[in-house]
C-alpha cells in the first residue's frame, strides 16, 4: 500500500491543506485503512461503511475535515490501470470541490484548476509506480513539502 502525506498552499487563501493519499493495492491494507480513518476522528459507523466500500474494486473515498483543513484521499485495488486512474481522477474532483467549498473559490475558475492540478502533482510519483512500476516516469526528486505520518497527526 501506497501512503502519502503533504500540503496543498499554493491557490489556497489560508496557509496549508493538509492530505493524505492512500493507494490500497489488496484488501489486506483495510484493517490500515480503518486504524487511519479512526485516527482522523471519522466514527466507527462511518468508518467500516468507508472500509466496505473501499473492500471493492475500482473505488475510492474522499473526506475531508473542514477543522483541521484536512482530507484523506483513499483509491481501492482497480481491475486495471484505466479504472485505477478513472477512480484517481473522480476522488481528486471530490478533494478540489471540499476546498473550494471551504475557501469559497469557484469550482470552474481557474484556481480551483490550480488546486487540483497541484494535488495531483503531489501524488503524480505514487499514481504513476501504480501504474507503471517497472519504469522510472516515478522518480522525482525529494519534496520538502512532503510530511511524515507524525506529522500529519500533528495537525
Amino acid at each position: 500500500m501506497t501512503e502519502q502525506y503533504f500540503w496543498v498552499d499554493k491557490e489556497t487563501p489560508e496557509p496549508w491543506w493538509v492530505m493524505a493519499y492512500f493507494d490500497v493495492k489488496t484488501e489486506n491494507n483495510l484493517d490500515k485503512i480503518y486504524g487511519t480513518l479512526l485516527a482522523a476522528g471519522i466514527g466507527r459507523e462511518r468508518a467500516r461503511s468507508v472500509v466496505e466500500t473501499l473492500s471493492k474494486p475500482n473505488t475510492g473515498y474522499a473526506l475531508s475535515d473542514y477543522k483541521r483543513k484536512a482530507s484523506i484521499f483513499v483509491v481501492s485495488h482497480a481491475t486495471d490501470y484505466v479504472e485505477f486512474f478513472n477512480t484517481v481522477a473522480h476522488e481528486l474532483q471530490h478533494l478540489t470541490a471540499n476546498i473550494c467549498d471551504y475557501f469559497g473559490i469557484d469550482h470552474s475558475g481557474e484556481r480551483a484548476a490550480y488546486i487540483q492540478g497541484e494535488i495531483g502533482a503531489e501524488i503524480y510519483p505514487a499514481v504513476a509506480l501504480s501504474i507503471c512500476p517497472k519504469c522510472k516516469c516515478s522518480e522525482v526528486s525529494s519534496n520538502p513539502r512532503q510530511l511524515t505520518k507524525r506529522q500529519y497527526r500533528l495537525l
